[in-house]
């Protein structure tokens, strides 16, 4: 394992009004932003190499350094969702979007971005985690109803209704295969349930329930998110160790579990209370997780983290809320969807049109490159 790899700048997209997830396409020609606002977001990157930035021809302001002057790419809008598109999944020219009025849609995704079909109400409102089978003809789906369903990705025709539905007690949240079939499914209260295939009933539960808390009236916490190391021997479960509710705050948290005895083996905390939830995880080809939380406004990290140490190898605290993450192991490429500064609504003033101002999303590139330590 390389715990030398650190991540270099290359690009900002800035997507306005704001993004909440990420996805690039396997082949590193295409992102796609799921957005707030409903609306799907496409940007061709090839409109350039992400490479660092090309230098600007004005003179420099007196006083300040110059600034990169870098052309942004086109974005491609397509409507058609009703509430926030906080799930997306690709694979190969495949692309599904979910979106918080429980709407599935699913997308070609090649020279034109076309819509193939669409499940109005795959889900009983909030839809908030998708993940593809190891073949790809199927893919997962799970929301605030406490369904987790398995539905066709075949094209063409959309299916009239879910191969397999499975109802939990609780609101879920999160999504991972094992490459031999099992689905994993984390829930609001810190419960993860295995799935089967064909079966009827879960097969057992994982307690997660360190990223739980009941403060007054309130649930706070739950898995975020899940995930599987490349050997399939761990479950890693992720989110925060709650302190309290109201304006929540949390250490954030990551749990990793055994997956042959089921037994929690290992945690590892990634900050301080302010920080909040661990929002995004995904293990690099080299071994290490790689992390971002999101806490208080203005406050985010960007972690790496080696599978049984106790502190990061690597931590950014300069990225701004970020919420989703994305590798693409083709070109080598990290995606974070960030938030603007001064994104906070508290006093907000007008602007010159007696307007709010709309935040935006600056989603960050970056290349890991090997630096030694000094």
């Amino acid at each position: 394992m390389n715990v030398n790899l650190k991540p270099e700048k290359q690009r900002t997209i800035t997507s306005t009004p704001q993004v909440c997830s990420a996805v690039i396409s396997d082949d590193g020609r295409w992102l796609v932003g799921g957005g707030f606002d409903g609306t799907l977001r496409r940007w061709d990157l090839d409109w350039q190499p992400l490479e660092p930035p090309l230098e600007t021809e004005a003179p420099p302001r007196r006083g300040k350094p110059s600034e990169p002057a870098v052309a942004e790419p086109t974005v491609e809008l397509h409507e058609g969702h009703h509430g926030w598109i906080e799930a997306l999944a690709m694979r190969d020219d495949m692309l599904f979007s979910a979106d918080s009025w429980g709407q599935l849609r699913r997308w070609r995704c090649g020279e034109q971005l076309e819509l193939d079909w669409s499940v109005e109400q795959a889900h009983d409102g909030w839809l908030r985690a998708l993940a593809f089978s190891p073949d790809g003809r199927t893919i997962a789906t799970c929301g605030r109803d406490g369904a987790a369903r398995i539905w066709s990705t075949a094209a063409g025709v959309a299916p009239e209704k879910p191969s397999r539905s499975w109802q939990h007690d609780e609101d879920l949240y999160s999504l991972a295969f094992h490459t031999d079939g099992r689905l994993f499914i984390g829930d609001a209260k810190g419960g993860i349930h295995e799935w089967a295939p064909h079966d009827d009933a879960p097969r057992r539960r994982l307690n997660a329930s360190a990223l739980h808390k009941y403060d007054r009236i309130q649930d706070v916490g739950g898995v975020k998110t899940l995930a599987i190391d490349g050997d399939g021997k761990r479950l890693v479960a992720a989110g925060a160790a709650p302190d309290h509710g109201g304006t929540v705050q949390g250490v954030p948290l990551l749990l990793f579990f055994d997956l042959e005895t089921g037994k929690l083996e290992h945690r590892c905390e990634l900050g301080a209370t302010k920080d909040g939830y661990v929002h995004a995880l995904s293990q690099h080809p080299e071994g290490f997780w790689m992390a971002v939380t999101c806490g208080t406004p203005g406050t985010g990290q960007l972690l790496f983290v080696a599978p049984d140490a106790d502190e990061p190898f690597f931590r950014d605290t300069k990225v701004a809320n970020p919420h989703s993450l994305h590798f693409c192991s083709t070109r080598g490429l990290l995606c974070l969807t960030t938030t603007n500064k001064g994104s906070n609504g508290n006093g907000r003033r007008l602007d010159a049109n007696g307007e709010y101002a709309c935040n935006s999303t600056p989603i960050e590139f970056f290349r890991l490159v090997e630096q030694a330590d000094t």
